[in-house]
């Protein structure tokens, strides 16, 4: 019981102590002009254009309720504005409510979210899964990583019988009418082909996938010959080859996505909008750009433009490039 005792003051010392004057005016820079008031009637005007007098006032008007706990009833109460979308105007179903509060409140509260925040991830309370009201994280991530759950869970058991008889790529199969992810024949140049995998159903599909990682049945420690040309099983765990790569990329615009599971099935995605590979003879030098995501970024770091080239060139343990 004592333990938990101390554990509680501490969460709470943490989180309960006076505002500064620099977190008032870091949080007065966001507010924007030109916005409808509360039932106090307070624009954001005369906070930012008042804010060398306001600001010992709200300071100390801040803190008192911090401590106090006593949030004004003003501040809670809102002007409900019914807002036209489209269609039949005597329709209320065509209409969205929003709710006018008071400026001064919200100031406060954003002042306690910044605060909650940087707790929460000092302490590591907050998922990989919370996407709601975190910086960086939006909607359409969610939606994104729920597509692809369903996508997969839809895969299970899919079988592909028929195979189209000339592919470029797995956008090129998908537009030919196949809708079952699976590993395709695709013609590189004439006379040339091989096997690929091919994801049809995630974030609409035509993806060719170039590694697949799975259980580590695959050992990817290879040498400069074998990255060249590729290896493993398409199903398990593969690299599908550089000189295949640098086909694919130099024939049309590419884009990258790679998707990453951890083991208590979060999921995270890194999206580039242009992927290209060059040729074996410039070491297959990887340039990408238009990252978003929510895995980071992580080869923006291999874009050196120190050279006229730009980008990373490939290395293995039989050739170093990285320098």
């Amino acid at each position: 019981m004592l333990e938990r005792v101390i554990l509680r003051k501490q969460f709470l010392r943490n989180l309960i102590f006076r505002l500064q004057k620099k977190n008032w005016i870091r949080a007065s820079k966001k507010l924007k002009r030109d916005k409808s008031t509360g039932y106090d009637d307070i624009m954001n005007e005369y906070i930012l254009f008042g804010k060398t007098l306001l600001k010992p006032v709200l300071c100390k008007l801040f803190n008192n309720i911090l401590c106090s706990g006593n949030f004004p009833e003003i501040w809670v109460k809102c002007i409900l504005i019914p807002i036209f979308k489209k269609g039949n105007p005597d329709d209320p179903g065509n209409y969205r409510g929003i709710s006018l509060v008071s400026h001064l409140g919200k100031l406060f509260t954003s002042l306690i979210n910044s605060r909650l925040i940087t707790w929460c991830k000092i302490n590591n309370t907050l998922t990989d899964a919370q996407f709601g009201f975190r910086p960086g994280y939006g909607t359409s991530d969610a939606i994104f990583c729920l597509h692809s759950l369903i996508s997969k869970s839809l895969r299970k058991g899919a079988a592909c019988k028929d195979r189209p008889p000339t592919a470029r790529d797995c956008d090129d199969v998908q537009s030919q009418g196949y809708t079952c992810s699976g590993v395709y024949t695709i013609s590189l140049v004439t006379g040339r082909s091989a096997n690929v995998l091919c994801d049809l159903q995630t974030a609409i599909g035509r993806w060719t996938v170039f590694q697949h990682r799975k259980d580590g049945s695959v050992n990817f420690d290879m040498n400069w010959s074998s990255y060249k040309d590729g290896f493993g099983d398409p199903y398990t765990e593969s690299w599908l080859g550089n000189d295949k790569l640098y086909r694919l990329t130099s024939s049309r615009k590419t884009e990258l996505l790679i998707l990453m599971e951890a083991w208590d099935g979060v999921w995270k995605y890194a999206s580039y909008s242009e992927f290209y590979v060059n040729s074996e003879s410039d070491k297959y030098r990887l340039k990408v750009s238009g990252f978003s995501g929510t895995a980071g970024d992580s080869l923006m770091h291999m874009m050196s433009f120190t050279s006229p080239q730009g980008g990373q060139q490939f290395s293995t343990r039989d050739s170093d490039n990285d320098a």
